[in-house]
């Protein structure tokens, strides 16, 4: 019963985001685009859970979920708290999921696979809304923005991985949250997306640890206010930031911490017994280990446009394939689009390079299997459509200036 409860409420709040973050004009059809997304996702929710599009679908899906009841059961005898890999080292990883699952669950009383699909939907539906409003903020026109904003709704692995409780959509939304954040400060320091910064990394702490050491950088940028072309802004945020790094190595633990534990555990998804274990299956790619230098070239390939069309494989890859070639034609449009931020809005381009290209070659470097990849560049898929978003409107003001720019043979006549 707590399940219909839930999703009627994540519904208004839905409702209500995508006309409060509008500000004074309010588009309706950003509302229905938000309120769709989440629709359509609880809509097909029934068929996801059990779907063996991909050749491990539901694994984890299914473990995030049974711990989250194991949680519940817990709860009952010990009370609500946040169990971490403290109690259960299964969740020292990724704990936050489970832990949301498990209120659902605790307080529905049982089982509640479409209450806690719920959860993953309305994240899902908020990034969306993130899109749109990114672009607009950026200065695409609004049908651009809000098309962007409808294909990253239904692209297949997006719309697959946020019907059923994978992290996918929690990451995804953290990630792109992060990034937005830093946008928002290189417009105009403010404690608002300081704020969710916050809370958006700590979440992405607690679901896919290892992108916190990767996502920081724009927010550092967007932070210095490099874009506001105010030194002072520069100079004060600069010293925040050193006087912060120095409180924390001299009286805290977790820089050297949280080093070691990035440290390991980039050794072990660079491993070869790590590589060669998620190279197991019907989308694994093996690779010349004898020369890691050589491959990388091609784990780059790999990364970003796999799967290719001759590729054989599972029913989910041959969904992927029709998903590049929206991916591949944005990512041509993001191309054009630096292109053209390169010679007037730098700054942006600096923001947007800072979060895709890490994360690129972190992919890269632990690739081995399609399916794993194209669940964890999501991110950088739809910050790079959002980038492409921006091309249109930088064509149409380069048209106009070559328009009233008055013809150089006019200005030899005089």
């Amino acid at each position: 019963m707590f399940s219909f409860v839930l999703i009627v409420l994540l519904a208004g709040l839905l409702f209500a985001a995508s006309v409060r973050f509008q500000g004074g004009e309010v588009d309706r059809r950003v509302a229905a685009l938000v309120l769709g997304n989440y629709a359509l996702r609880l809509a097909i929710a029934p068929f996801t859970r059990n779907l063996n599009v991909f050749t491990n679908a539901g694994t984890d899906s299914a473990g995030y979920e049974f711990m989250g009841e194991v949680i519940a059961h817990l709860w009952r005898y010990t009370g609500i708290h946040y169990v971490g890999g403290d109690e259960l080292p299964v969740l020292s990883e990724t704990s936050l999921p489970p832990n949301i699952y498990a209120l659902v669950i605790y307080v529905n009383g049982g089982p509640a696979h479409l209450g806690c699909t719920a959860i993953v939907a309305a994240a899902a539906s908020l990034v969306c809304l993130d899109v749109y409003l990114l672009a607009r903020l950026l200065g695409a026109r609004t049908n651009v923005a809000l098309t962007t904003a409808t294909l990253v709704g239904v692209l297949p692995s997006f719309l697959f991985y946020t019907s059923n409780t994978y992290k996918d959509g929690l990451v995804t939304l953290f990630v792109v949250g992060i990034f937005g954040c830093a946008v928002r400060l290189s417009r105009k320091f403010s404690l608002v997306p300081l704020a969710f910064a916050v809370v958006f990394s700590m979440g992405l702490w607690l679901t896919r640890f290892y992108l916190l050491f990767i996502v920081p950088a724009p927010l550092l940028l967007g932070f210095l206010g490099l874009r506001s072309q105010s030194i002072l802004r520069t100079i004060l945020a600069l010293l925040v930031v050193v006087a912060s790094a120095t409180a924390l190595y001299a009286y805290s633990s977790a820089p050297e911490v949280a080093t070691t534990h990035a440290s390991r555990t980039f050794a072990t998804a660079t491993s070869q017994d790590v590589l060669d274990a998620n190279a197991q299956g019907g989308s694994g790619v093996t690779f010349d280990s004898t020369s890691p230098a050589v491959t990388f070239v091609p784990k780059l390939l790999y990364t970003l446009f796999s799967p290719f069309p001759w590729q054989p494989g599972s029913l989910g890859l041959q969904i992927g394939k029709i998903e590049v070639f929206v991916w591949f034609y944005f990512f041509y449009r993001a191309t054009r689009s630096a292109r053209l931020m390169w010679r007037e809005r730098r700054s942006d381009l600096l923001l947007f390079f800072s979060l895709v290209a890490p994360l690129t070659v972190a992919y890269a470097l632990s690739f081995a299997n399609i399916g794993l990849i194209v669940r964890q560049r999501m991110g950088i898929v739809i910050v790079i459509m959002l980038m492409a978003s921006l091309s249109w409107r930088a064509e149409e003001d380069e048209e106009e200036e070559e328009f009233v720019r008055p013809p150089s043979n006019v200005h030899k006549a005089a």
